[in-house]
Protein backbone atom coordinates (compact mmCIF):
# COMPACT_ATOMS: atom_id res chain seq x y z
CA UNK A 1 0.00 0.00 0.00
CA UNK A 2 2.79 2.18 0.73
CA UNK A 3 4.36 1.65 -2.52
CA UNK A 4 1.37 2.40 -4.33
CA UNK A 5 1.12 -1.33 -5.60
CA UNK A 6 -1.83 -3.23 -5.90
CA UNK A 7 -2.99 -5.07 -2.84
CA UNK A 8 -3.32 -8.54 -2.31
CA UNK A 9 -5.22 -10.73 0.28
CA UNK A 10 -4.62 -14.13 1.99
CA UNK A 11 -7.69 -15.93 3.86
CA UNK A 12 -8.06 -19.35 5.80
CA UNK A 13 -10.97 -21.13 6.54
CA UNK A 14 -11.65 -21.99 10.36
CA UNK A 15 -13.95 -24.43 11.88
CA UNK A 16 -17.61 -23.17 12.78
CA UNK A 17 -16.99 -23.19 16.76
CA UNK A 18 -14.44 -20.20 16.44
CA UNK A 19 -15.97 -17.09 15.56
CA UNK A 20 -15.30 -13.15 15.12
CA UNK A 21 -11.34 -13.71 15.52
CA UNK A 22 -9.32 -10.56 15.21
CA UNK A 23 -6.18 -9.78 14.38
CA UNK A 24 -3.44 -7.70 16.29
CA UNK A 25 -2.96 -4.37 16.24
CA UNK A 26 0.85 -2.92 16.62
CA UNK A 27 1.48 0.24 18.64
CA UNK A 28 4.73 1.63 19.26
CA UNK A 29 8.13 -0.85 18.73
CA UNK A 30 7.85 -3.16 16.30
CA UNK A 31 8.17 -6.95 17.20
CA UNK A 32 11.62 -8.86 16.93
CA UNK A 33 12.51 -10.26 13.77
CA UNK A 34 10.31 -12.93 12.28
CA UNK A 35 7.49 -12.64 14.37
CA UNK A 36 4.11 -13.84 13.01
CA UNK A 37 1.07 -11.81 13.32
CA UNK A 38 -1.37 -12.72 16.10
CA UNK A 39 -4.88 -13.80 15.77
CA UNK A 40 -7.59 -14.21 18.72
CA UNK A 41 -10.89 -15.60 19.36
CA UNK A 42 -13.03 -15.78 22.47
CA UNK A 43 -15.26 -18.33 23.63
CA UNK A 44 -18.51 -17.25 25.77
CA UNK A 45 -18.89 -21.42 26.39
CA UNK A 46 -16.03 -22.92 28.36
CA UNK A 47 -13.80 -19.80 28.93
CA UNK A 48 -11.34 -19.91 26.33
CA UNK A 49 -8.91 -17.43 24.95
CA UNK A 50 -7.83 -18.88 21.07
CA UNK A 51 -4.56 -17.98 20.15
CA UNK A 52 -3.42 -18.50 16.36
CA UNK A 53 -0.33 -17.23 14.72
CA UNK A 54 0.12 -16.68 11.26
CA UNK A 55 2.75 -15.94 8.85
CA UNK A 56 1.64 -15.03 5.30
CA UNK A 57 3.66 -15.06 2.11
CA UNK A 58 1.91 -12.22 -0.59
CA UNK A 59 4.43 -13.99 -3.15
CA UNK A 60 4.13 -17.35 -2.86
CA UNK A 61 0.66 -17.48 -0.97
CA UNK A 62 0.98 -21.46 -0.43
CA UNK A 63 3.85 -20.92 1.68
CA UNK A 64 1.64 -19.17 4.10
CA UNK A 65 0.70 -20.87 7.78
CA UNK A 66 -1.81 -20.42 10.53
CA UNK A 67 -0.95 -22.54 13.25
CA UNK A 68 -2.97 -22.73 16.59
CA UNK A 69 -5.51 -22.52 18.28
CA UNK A 70 -3.04 -22.80 21.78
CA UNK A 71 -6.07 -22.71 24.72
CA UNK A 72 -6.07 -20.04 26.46
CA UNK A 73 -7.80 -21.11 30.05
CA UNK A 74 -8.99 -17.32 31.40
CA UNK A 75 -11.14 -16.95 34.31
CA UNK A 76 -14.61 -18.32 34.80
CA UNK A 77 -17.39 -16.05 33.66
CA UNK A 78 -20.87 -16.40 32.29
CA UNK A 79 -21.73 -14.57 28.88
CA UNK A 80 -23.69 -10.90 29.38
CA UNK A 81 -27.09 -10.06 29.06
CA UNK A 82 -27.54 -9.32 25.04
CA UNK A 83 -29.13 -5.77 25.88
CA UNK A 84 -29.39 -2.73 28.14
CA UNK A 85 -31.88 -0.52 29.21
CA UNK A 86 -31.73 3.25 28.71
CA UNK A 87 -33.70 6.02 31.20
CA UNK A 88 -36.99 7.27 29.99
CA UNK A 89 -36.87 4.43 27.43
CA UNK A 90 -38.91 1.00 26.69
CA UNK A 91 -36.01 0.60 23.76
CA UNK A 92 -32.88 -1.47 24.28
CA UNK A 93 -29.30 -1.15 23.31
CA UNK A 94 -27.14 -4.16 21.94
CA UNK A 95 -24.55 -4.41 24.07
CA UNK A 96 -22.79 -7.22 20.99
CA UNK A 97 -21.83 -9.77 23.70
CA UNK A 98 -20.59 -12.81 21.97
CA UNK A 99 -17.63 -11.33 20.96
CA UNK A 100 -13.86 -9.67 21.81
CA UNK A 101 -14.19 -5.91 21.05
CA UNK A 102 -11.87 -3.13 18.84
CA UNK A 103 -9.52 -4.11 19.49
CA UNK A 104 -6.94 -7.01 20.29
CA UNK A 105 -3.63 -4.69 21.17
CA UNK A 106 -0.10 -5.28 20.46
CA UNK A 107 2.99 -4.04 22.22
CA UNK A 108 6.80 -4.34 22.44
CA UNK A 109 8.03 -3.07 25.54
CA UNK A 110 11.56 -4.02 26.86
CA UNK A 111 11.91 -7.40 26.45
CA UNK A 112 7.95 -7.94 26.62
CA UNK A 113 5.96 -9.01 24.13
CA UNK A 114 1.97 -9.09 25.04
CA UNK A 115 -1.70 -8.85 23.80
CA UNK A 116 -4.41 -6.86 25.05
CA UNK A 117 -8.25 -8.11 24.88
CA UNK A 118 -11.51 -7.01 26.01
CA UNK A 119 -14.80 -8.17 25.99
CA UNK A 120 -17.93 -7.80 27.66
CA UNK A 121 -19.05 -10.36 30.32
CA UNK A 122 -21.96 -10.75 33.09
CA UNK A 123 -21.10 -9.30 36.19
CA UNK A 124 -23.79 -9.43 39.46
CA UNK A 125 -26.86 -9.76 37.02
CA UNK A 126 -25.57 -6.50 34.66
CA UNK A 127 -22.63 -5.99 32.43
CA UNK A 128 -19.09 -5.83 33.27
CA UNK A 129 -15.98 -4.99 31.14
CA UNK A 130 -13.54 -8.06 30.96
CA UNK A 131 -9.83 -7.74 30.03
CA UNK A 132 -6.66 -9.81 29.48
CA UNK A 133 -3.05 -9.24 29.29
CA UNK A 134 -1.20 -12.53 27.37
CA UNK A 135 2.37 -12.47 27.54
CA UNK A 136 5.14 -14.35 25.30
CA UNK A 137 2.62 -14.69 22.11
CA UNK A 138 5.03 -15.93 20.03
CA UNK A 139 6.78 -18.85 22.41
CA UNK A 140 4.85 -20.40 25.58
CA UNK A 141 2.00 -17.93 26.05
CA UNK A 142 -0.07 -17.33 29.30
CA UNK A 143 -2.41 -14.97 30.95
CA UNK A 144 0.15 -13.04 32.87
CA UNK A 145 -3.13 -10.92 34.40
CA UNK A 146 -6.81 -10.24 33.84
CA UNK A 147 -9.60 -8.35 35.20
CA UNK A 148 -13.39 -7.66 35.23
CA UNK A 149 -14.76 -3.83 36.16
CA UNK A 150 -18.40 -3.69 37.38
CA UNK A 151 -17.96 -0.89 39.95
CA UNK A 152 -21.68 -0.55 40.58
CA UNK A 153 -24.93 -1.57 39.09
CA UNK A 154 -24.77 0.39 35.81
CA UNK A 155 -24.05 -1.57 32.39
CA UNK A 156 -20.88 -1.82 31.13
CA UNK A 157 -20.36 -2.54 27.49
CA UNK A 158 -18.56 -2.15 24.15
CA UNK A 159 -15.27 -1.33 25.42
CA UNK A 160 -11.96 -0.78 23.64
CA UNK A 161 -8.36 -1.24 25.03
CA UNK A 162 -5.17 0.47 24.18
CA UNK A 163 -2.01 0.90 26.17
CA UNK A 164 0.79 3.41 25.95
CA UNK A 165 4.52 3.48 25.74
CA UNK A 166 4.88 2.71 29.23
CA UNK A 167 2.66 -0.28 29.45
CA UNK A 168 -0.11 1.61 31.12
CA UNK A 169 -3.48 0.96 29.45
CA UNK A 170 -7.00 2.42 29.33
CA UNK A 171 -10.08 1.15 28.25
CA UNK A 172 -13.36 2.87 27.28
CA UNK A 173 -16.67 1.36 27.42
CA UNK A 174 -20.52 2.72 27.21
CA UNK A 175 -22.65 2.83 30.60
CA UNK A 176 -26.34 2.75 30.53
CA UNK A 177 -29.42 1.82 33.01
CA UNK A 178 -32.67 2.31 33.40
CA UNK A 179 -31.86 4.89 35.66
CA UNK A 180 -29.26 6.74 33.35
CA UNK A 181 -28.83 8.30 29.76
CA UNK A 182 -25.91 6.18 28.35
CA UNK A 183 -22.82 7.64 29.15
CA UNK A 184 -19.32 7.59 27.50
CA UNK A 185 -16.13 6.39 30.45
CA UNK A 186 -13.09 5.45 30.71
CA UNK A 187 -11.15 3.27 33.33
CA UNK A 188 -7.21 2.58 33.26
CA UNK A 189 -4.34 1.07 35.03
CA UNK A 190 -0.93 2.30 35.14
CA UNK A 191 1.91 -0.27 34.69
CA UNK A 192 2.76 -0.51 38.30
CA UNK A 193 -0.49 -0.97 39.76
CA UNK A 194 -1.95 -3.93 41.43
CA UNK A 195 -2.32 -6.83 38.97
CA UNK A 196 -5.71 -7.60 37.75
CA UNK A 197 -7.19 -4.50 38.33
CA UNK A 198 -7.77 -1.25 36.86
CA UNK A 199 -6.56 0.93 39.67
CA UNK A 200 -7.04 4.16 38.25
CA UNK A 201 -10.86 3.97 38.39
CA UNK A 202 -13.40 5.44 36.14
CA UNK A 203 -13.68 8.75 34.24
CA UNK A 204 -16.56 10.34 32.56
CA UNK A 205 -15.86 11.64 28.80
CA UNK A 206 -19.63 12.63 28.21
CA UNK A 207 -22.79 12.05 30.57
CA UNK A 208 -25.52 11.31 27.67
CA UNK A 209 -29.01 13.26 27.75
CA UNK A 210 -30.87 11.06 25.70
CA UNK A 211 -32.02 7.74 24.75
CA UNK A 212 -31.50 6.06 21.23
CA UNK A 213 -34.85 5.80 19.67
CA UNK A 214 -34.59 4.19 16.26
CA UNK A 215 -35.92 0.60 16.56
CA UNK A 216 -32.83 -1.22 15.62
CA UNK A 217 -30.52 -0.95 18.89
CA UNK A 218 -26.95 -1.52 17.50
CA UNK A 219 -24.46 0.84 19.25
CA UNK A 220 -21.53 2.39 19.07
CA UNK A 221 -20.19 -0.63 16.16
CA UNK A 222 -17.53 -0.35 17.27
CA UNK A 223 -16.27 2.28 19.92
CA UNK A 224 -12.40 2.67 19.33
CA UNK A 225 -9.41 3.37 21.95
CA UNK A 226 -6.04 4.13 20.48
CA UNK A 227 -2.87 6.03 21.61
CA UNK A 228 -1.67 8.76 19.60
CA UNK A 229 1.97 7.98 17.53
CA UNK A 230 3.32 11.54 17.69
CA UNK A 231 3.84 10.99 21.78
CA UNK A 232 3.14 7.56 22.32
CA UNK A 233 0.91 8.53 25.22
CA UNK A 234 -2.26 10.67 24.23
CA UNK A 235 -4.82 7.68 24.12
CA UNK A 236 -8.06 8.83 21.77
CA UNK A 237 -11.13 7.66 22.56
CA UNK A 238 -14.79 8.10 20.23
CA UNK A 239 -18.21 6.67 20.96
CA UNK A 240 -21.36 7.00 20.77
CA UNK A 241 -24.42 9.33 22.63
CA UNK A 242 -27.27 11.19 22.40
CA UNK A 243 -27.28 15.11 23.32
CA UNK A 244 -31.35 13.95 23.28
CA UNK A 245 -33.36 11.42 22.98
CA UNK A 246 -33.87 10.72 18.99
CA UNK A 247 -32.24 8.81 16.53
CA UNK A 248 -29.93 11.24 15.22
CA UNK A 249 -26.66 10.09 17.68
CA UNK A 250 -23.68 12.32 17.98
CA UNK A 251 -19.88 11.20 18.23
CA UNK A 252 -17.47 12.65 21.09
CA UNK A 253 -13.98 12.08 20.29
CA UNK A 254 -12.00 13.09 23.87
CA UNK A 255 -8.37 12.62 24.73
CA UNK A 256 -6.37 12.48 28.20
CA UNK A 257 -2.75 10.97 29.08
CA UNK A 258 -2.03 9.50 32.34
CA UNK A 259 0.66 11.84 34.23
CA UNK A 260 3.67 10.04 34.46
CA UNK A 261 3.92 9.37 30.86
CA UNK A 262 5.06 12.51 28.73
CA UNK A 263 6.14 13.64 25.25
CA UNK A 264 9.95 14.25 26.62
CA UNK A 265 12.74 11.73 25.66
CA UNK A 266 16.15 10.57 26.33
CA UNK A 267 19.01 10.89 23.88
CA UNK A 268 21.14 7.97 23.84
CA UNK A 269 24.71 8.25 21.88
CA UNK A 270 28.21 7.23 21.98
CA UNK A 271 30.75 5.27 19.87
CA UNK A 272 31.82 1.97 18.10
CA UNK A 273 34.47 1.07 18.18
CA UNK A 274 37.38 -1.52 17.97
CA UNK A 275 38.25 -3.33 21.55
CA UNK A 276 42.11 -3.47 20.72
CA UNK A 277 42.68 -0.96 18.16
CA UNK A 278 40.11 1.64 19.27
CA UNK A 279 39.29 2.55 15.73
CA UNK A 280 35.87 3.55 15.07
CA UNK A 281 33.46 1.43 13.73
CA UNK A 282 30.73 1.36 11.31
CA UNK A 283 28.13 -0.97 13.17
CA UNK A 284 23.97 -1.65 13.05
CA UNK A 285 22.15 -1.22 16.75
CA UNK A 286 19.25 -2.95 16.99
CA UNK A 287 17.01 -1.88 20.15
CA UNK A 288 14.89 -4.03 21.20
CA UNK A 289 11.82 -1.68 22.54
CA UNK A 290 12.72 1.21 20.42
CA UNK A 291 9.40 2.58 17.76
CA UNK A 292 12.01 2.85 15.41
CA UNK A 293 13.88 0.88 13.20
CA UNK A 294 17.56 -0.19 13.99
CA UNK A 295 20.43 3.30 13.68
CA UNK A 296 23.80 2.90 12.32
CA UNK A 297 26.83 4.84 12.98
CA UNK A 298 29.02 7.00 11.26
CA UNK A 299 31.80 4.61 9.60
CA UNK A 300 34.07 7.09 9.86
CA UNK A 301 34.03 8.27 13.92
CA UNK A 302 31.68 5.19 15.06
CA UNK A 303 29.41 7.77 16.58
CA UNK A 304 25.57 7.06 16.71
CA UNK A 305 22.60 8.61 18.34
CA UNK A 306 19.24 7.43 19.31
CA UNK A 307 16.02 9.48 20.70
CA UNK A 308 13.62 6.68 23.06
CA UNK A 309 11.45 7.27 25.91
CA UNK A 310 12.60 8.10 29.50
CA UNK A 311 11.35 5.38 32.18
CA UNK A 312 11.87 2.52 29.87
CA UNK A 313 14.44 0.12 30.05
CA UNK A 314 16.05 -0.91 26.32
CA UNK A 315 18.11 -4.37 24.92
CA UNK A 316 20.51 -3.17 22.70
CA UNK A 317 22.55 -5.39 20.18
CA UNK A 318 25.31 -4.09 18.26
CA UNK A 319 26.64 -5.68 15.03
CA UNK A 320 29.63 -4.13 13.27
CA UNK A 321 28.78 -4.10 9.51
CA UNK A 322 31.90 -5.23 8.58
CA UNK A 323 33.26 -9.04 9.22
CA UNK A 324 34.97 -10.49 11.83
CA UNK A 325 33.84 -9.09 15.13
CA UNK A 326 31.49 -10.49 17.37
CA UNK A 327 28.16 -9.27 18.66
CA UNK A 328 27.47 -6.93 21.78
CA UNK A 329 24.71 -7.24 23.54
CA UNK A 330 23.68 -4.75 26.44
CA UNK A 331 20.51 -3.65 28.94
CA UNK A 332 20.20 0.02 29.16
CA UNK A 333 17.48 1.76 31.14
CA UNK A 334 15.31 2.76 32.51
CA UNK A 335 16.25 6.05 30.85
CA UNK A 336 16.59 9.39 32.75
CA UNK A 337 17.60 12.27 31.13
CA UNK A 338 20.13 11.88 28.09
CA UNK A 339 22.82 9.38 28.30
CA UNK A 340 26.54 8.21 27.42
CA UNK A 341 27.28 4.92 26.12
CA UNK A 342 30.16 3.43 24.41
CA UNK A 343 30.33 -0.19 22.80
CA UNK A 344 33.48 -2.10 22.30
CA UNK A 345 33.43 -4.72 19.72
CA UNK A 346 36.00 -7.47 20.25
CA UNK A 347 37.58 -9.36 16.69
CA UNK A 348 35.91 -13.00 16.37
CA UNK A 349 39.37 -14.72 17.14
CA UNK A 350 38.33 -18.15 15.79
CA UNK A 351 38.02 -16.51 12.24
CA UNK A 352 40.23 -13.96 12.45
CA UNK A 353 39.25 -11.97 9.49
CA UNK A 354 38.63 -8.91 11.02
CA UNK A 355 40.25 -5.64 9.26
CA UNK A 356 43.67 -5.32 10.65
CA UNK A 357 43.47 -8.61 11.92
CA UNK A 358 45.34 -11.69 11.32
CA UNK A 359 46.93 -15.08 12.97
CA UNK A 360 50.36 -14.97 14.18
CA UNK A 361 52.33 -17.42 14.24
CA UNK A 362 51.29 -20.26 11.89
CA UNK A 363 48.07 -22.32 11.89
CA UNK A 364 47.57 -26.12 13.29
CA UNK A 365 44.21 -27.55 11.65
CA UNK A 366 42.79 -31.15 12.59
CA UNK A 367 39.21 -30.47 11.55
CA UNK A 368 38.25 -31.97 14.74
CA UNK A 369 36.53 -28.62 15.90
CA UNK A 370 33.31 -28.78 14.47
CA UNK A 371 30.69 -31.36 13.68
CA UNK A 372 30.20 -32.92 10.84
CA UNK A 373 29.69 -32.00 7.57
CA UNK A 374 30.08 -28.43 8.81
CA UNK A 375 33.62 -27.02 8.52
CA UNK A 376 35.26 -25.35 11.22
CA UNK A 377 34.43 -21.58 11.46
CA UNK A 378 38.04 -20.75 10.71
CA UNK A 379 37.69 -22.30 7.05
CA UNK A 380 35.00 -21.71 4.02
CA UNK A 381 34.91 -23.87 0.84
CA UNK A 382 33.67 -22.00 -2.78
CA UNK A 383 32.91 -23.38 -6.38
CA UNK A 384 35.62 -22.25 -9.02
CA UNK A 385 34.61 -24.70 -12.16
CA UNK A 386 31.53 -26.53 -12.30
CA UNK A 387 30.32 -28.37 -15.41
CA UNK A 388 26.43 -27.55 -16.76
CA UNK A 389 25.56 -31.00 -16.74
CA UNK A 390 25.77 -32.17 -13.30
CA UNK A 391 23.62 -31.72 -10.29
CA UNK A 392 26.59 -32.18 -7.56
CA UNK A 393 28.04 -29.19 -6.63
CA UNK A 394 31.89 -29.53 -6.15
CA UNK A 395 32.55 -28.84 -2.09
CA UNK A 396 34.47 -29.46 0.78
CA UNK A 397 32.99 -30.69 3.98
CA UNK A 398 33.90 -32.85 6.99
CA UNK A 399 33.81 -36.66 7.43
CA UNK A 400 34.65 -39.32 10.24
CA UNK A 401 37.09 -41.09 8.11
CA UNK A 402 37.53 -41.41 4.45
CA UNK A 403 34.24 -41.82 2.43
CA UNK A 404 35.52 -42.97 -1.10
CA UNK A 405 37.35 -45.31 -0.49
CA UNK A 406 35.56 -45.86 2.81
CA UNK A 407 36.79 -47.64 5.75
CA UNK A 408 40.19 -45.76 6.93
CA UNK A 409 40.21 -43.37 9.95
CA UNK A 410 40.90 -39.65 9.62
CA UNK A 411 44.76 -39.01 9.80
CA UNK A 412 43.73 -37.75 13.82
CA UNK A 413 40.18 -39.02 15.25
CA UNK A 414 37.46 -37.62 15.34
CA UNK A 415 37.32 -35.87 11.42
CA UNK A 416 39.21 -35.15 8.01
CA UNK A 417 38.17 -32.70 5.23
CA UNK A 418 37.43 -34.47 1.54
CA UNK A 419 36.79 -32.78 -1.54
CA UNK A 420 34.18 -34.64 -3.36
CA UNK A 421 35.48 -35.37 -6.40
CA UNK A 422 33.91 -38.96 -6.87
CA UNK A 423 30.05 -37.00 -6.95
CA UNK A 424 31.73 -33.84 -9.05
CA UNK A 425 32.13 -34.39 -12.39
CA UNK A 426 35.79 -34.27 -13.81
CA UNK A 427 36.82 -31.01 -14.60
CA UNK A 428 34.86 -29.85 -11.35
CA UNK A 429 36.87 -27.84 -8.66
CA UNK A 430 36.63 -26.32 -5.38
CA UNK A 431 38.43 -24.35 -3.15
CA UNK A 432 39.01 -24.94 0.11
CA UNK A 433 40.73 -21.97 1.94
CA UNK A 434 41.00 -20.49 5.22
CA UNK A 435 38.87 -17.16 6.16
CA UNK A 436 41.27 -14.64 7.68
CA UNK A 437 44.68 -14.19 6.47
CA UNK A 438 48.09 -15.39 8.18
CA UNK A 439 51.08 -12.96 9.00
CA UNK A 440 53.84 -14.88 7.56
CA UNK A 441 56.32 -11.80 9.09
CA UNK A 442 55.85 -13.78 12.42
CA UNK A 443 56.19 -17.26 11.37
CA UNK A 444 59.67 -18.60 11.83
CA UNK A 445 58.92 -22.14 9.98
CA UNK A 446 57.57 -21.31 6.37
CA UNK A 447 57.08 -24.78 5.97
CA UNK A 448 53.79 -25.98 5.25
CA UNK A 449 53.07 -29.45 5.80
CA UNK A 450 49.56 -31.69 5.18
CA UNK A 451 48.28 -35.25 5.27
CA UNK A 452 46.57 -36.70 2.20
CA UNK A 453 45.38 -40.30 2.13
CA UNK A 454 46.58 -41.56 -0.94
CA UNK A 455 44.91 -44.38 -2.73
CA UNK A 456 45.23 -46.94 -5.89
CA UNK A 457 41.77 -46.71 -6.87
CA UNK A 458 40.17 -45.34 -9.78
CA UNK A 459 44.24 -44.68 -11.01
CA UNK A 460 43.85 -43.14 -14.12
CA UNK A 461 41.45 -40.39 -12.77
CA UNK A 462 43.49 -38.58 -11.32
CA UNK A 463 41.86 -36.33 -9.11
CA UNK A 464 44.69 -33.61 -7.12
CA UNK A 465 44.75 -30.73 -5.18
CA UNK A 466 46.71 -27.74 -5.79
CA UNK A 467 48.17 -25.43 -3.01
CA UNK A 468 47.52 -21.99 -3.72
CA UNK A 469 48.20 -18.76 -1.71
CA UNK A 470 46.28 -15.03 -2.27
CA UNK A 471 48.31 -11.78 -1.27
CA UNK A 472 44.99 -9.33 -1.56
CA UNK A 473 42.23 -11.20 0.62
CA UNK A 474 41.19 -13.76 -1.76
CA UNK A 475 40.57 -11.86 -4.93
CA UNK A 476 43.46 -13.83 -7.35
CA UNK A 477 45.02 -17.16 -6.18
CA UNK A 478 48.42 -18.19 -7.19
CA UNK A 479 49.45 -21.74 -7.56
CA UNK A 480 52.50 -23.00 -5.17
CA UNK A 481 54.18 -26.03 -6.33
CA UNK A 482 53.11 -28.85 -8.16
CA UNK A 483 49.50 -30.33 -7.73
CA UNK A 484 49.49 -33.49 -5.06
CA UNK A 485 47.83 -36.08 -6.57
CA UNK A 486 45.12 -38.62 -4.99
CA UNK A 487 46.54 -41.71 -7.02
CA UNK A 488 49.71 -43.19 -6.67
CA UNK A 489 51.69 -46.52 -5.87
CA UNK A 490 51.11 -46.59 -2.02
CA UNK A 491 47.84 -47.01 -0.39
CA UNK A 492 46.98 -44.86 3.31
CA UNK A 493 47.96 -41.20 4.66
CA UNK A 494 51.45 -39.68 3.48
CA UNK A 495 52.71 -36.14 4.94
CA UNK A 496 53.61 -33.34 2.28
CA UNK A 497 55.66 -30.54 2.74
CA UNK A 498 55.55 -27.43 0.49
CA UNK A 499 57.41 -24.31 1.08
CA UNK A 500 56.02 -20.92 1.39
CA UNK A 501 59.43 -19.12 1.59
CA UNK A 502 58.95 -16.97 -1.03
CA UNK A 503 55.81 -15.25 1.18
CA UNK A 504 57.70 -15.24 4.29
CA UNK A 505 57.46 -10.98 4.20
CA UNK A 506 53.75 -10.98 3.79
CA UNK A 507 51.93 -10.25 6.47
CA UNK A 508 48.43 -11.22 5.50
CA UNK A 509 48.62 -14.21 3.07
CA UNK A 510 45.87 -16.56 2.63
CA UNK A 511 45.69 -19.87 2.34
CA UNK A 512 43.58 -22.64 -0.17
CA UNK A 513 43.68 -25.98 -1.39
CA UNK A 514 41.86 -26.18 -4.61
CA UNK A 515 40.36 -29.80 -5.46
CA UNK A 516 40.05 -30.95 -9.32
CA UNK A 517 37.88 -33.65 -10.01
CA UNK A 518 38.60 -36.35 -12.39
CA UNK A 519 35.81 -38.69 -11.52
CA UNK A 520 37.87 -41.00 -8.96
CA UNK A 521 37.49 -41.06 -5.53
CA UNK A 522 37.38 -38.23 -3.22
CA UNK A 523 40.63 -36.50 -1.80
CA UNK A 524 41.14 -36.45 1.85
CA UNK A 525 43.09 -34.12 3.93
CA UNK A 526 44.14 -33.67 7.95
CA UNK A 527 46.22 -32.17 9.87
CA UNK A 528 47.26 -28.99 7.98
CA UNK A 529 50.68 -26.70 10.03
CA UNK A 530 51.98 -23.52 9.43
CA UNK A 531 54.60 -22.90 12.12
CA UNK A 532 53.50 -22.69 15.39
CA UNK A 533 50.34 -21.17 16.28
CA UNK A 534 49.99 -17.89 18.80
CA UNK A 535 46.72 -16.76 17.87
CA UNK A 536 44.30 -13.99 16.25
CA UNK A 537 45.58 -10.32 16.98
CA UNK A 538 46.42 -6.89 15.26
CA UNK A 539 48.92 -6.20 13.24
CA UNK A 540 51.86 -4.70 14.59
CA UNK A 541 51.58 -7.33 17.94
CA UNK A 542 50.99 -10.55 18.90
CA UNK A 543 49.92 -11.86 21.81
CA UNK A 544 49.69 -15.80 23.64
CA UNK A 545 46.50 -14.80 25.57
CA UNK A 546 43.07 -12.96 24.50
CA UNK A 547 41.10 -10.82 26.10
CA UNK A 548 37.63 -12.26 27.22
CA UNK A 549 34.63 -10.39 25.60
CA UNK A 550 33.25 -7.96 28.01
CA UNK A 551 31.11 -4.86 27.25
CA UNK A 552 31.88 -1.70 28.27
Amino acid sequence: MYAGQPLNGLYCDLPAQYSSVLPANLRGALPPSGSPEFVTSISVNNNLLYLWTMKPDFVTPSNSTLSGPTNLAVGYFTASATTAPQLNSTEQVDLVNDRQMMQLQYRHIGNVESLWATHTVDSSGVNGIRWYEVRDPNGSPYIYQQGAYQPDSNYRFMPSLAVDKLGDIAVGYSVSSASMYPAIRYAGRLAGDTLNTLGQGETSLIEGAGSQYNGYGRWGDYTAMTVDPTDDCTFWYTNEYYAVTGSNWQTCIGSFRFPGCTGATSVVSGTVTDALLGTPLSATLSINGSADGPVTTNPATGFYSVTLSPGVTYNFSVTAQVGGYNVTTATIGPLNGNSTYNFTLYADTAVCNALGYAFAGGISENFDSAPTPALPQAWATSVVTMSSSTDVTPTWFLNPGTRYPSGYPSHSNPNLVLFNSYSSDAGDSARLYRRSATDMTSVSDTDLTLWMFNDSGYASDNDNVQVQVSTDGGTTWADVGAPLSRPDASTGWNQYTISLAAYSGVAQLMLGFLGNSAWGNDVHLDDIALGSPLGCSPLGFHTRAFIPIVMH
